[in-house]
């Protein structure tokens, strides 16, 4: 039987490599599958380091980061193949290759910055209505409070 929480943060501490700060003190974050999120904030304050956490690409100084039950991922999801599409291009691809599997967890990092305001809405609109029909629990960031979850 799945889980029915698909991200579960405690006391999660992040600091960049000879910095004696934290960039990241996050207590407790904690997802319900099918559930959607919007993380605002400024550039810089943490929302992609959050997400790299999140993916297994940076390991936290402290706290635990619980998906679906563990914390690793095998190797060859982290690696793509690069395409000569504009970024444009690349973040829709990068969008429907996301939800393909019915994935319960998908993280949005600032997924419309390369695309104009009509796109960002007609994109947005789709991408959480493929997500809602998945079943699939999203967590989006971005430095623009116009849009929402």
């Amino acid at each position: 039987m799945k889980s029915e929480t698909v991200v579960d943060i405690k006391g999660l501490v992040f600091r960049w490599p000879r910095q004696s700060a934290a960039c990241l003190d996050l207590p407790e974050l904690r997802l319900q599958r099918g559930e959607h999120a919007f993380l605002h904030g400024p550039s810089g304050c943490g929302k992609s380091t959050l997400l790299s956490l999140i993916g297994g690409v940076l390991v936290p100084a402290s706290g635990s980061i619980d998906l679906l039950g563990h914390l690793d991922l095998a190797r060859d999801l982290w690696l793509r193949p690069a395409t000569d599409l504009s970024v444009g291009q690349q973040q829709r691809v990068a969008a429907a290759r996301a939800l393909i599997g019915h994935p319960e967890l998908l993280t949005a990092d600032e997924p419309t910055s390369a695309l104009d305001a009509e796109r960002q809405e007609a994109f947005l609109d789709l991408l959480l209505h493929e997500a809602n029909a998945a079943g699939s629990t999203v967590l989006f960031v971005s430095h623009d409070r116009r849009r929402r979850c």
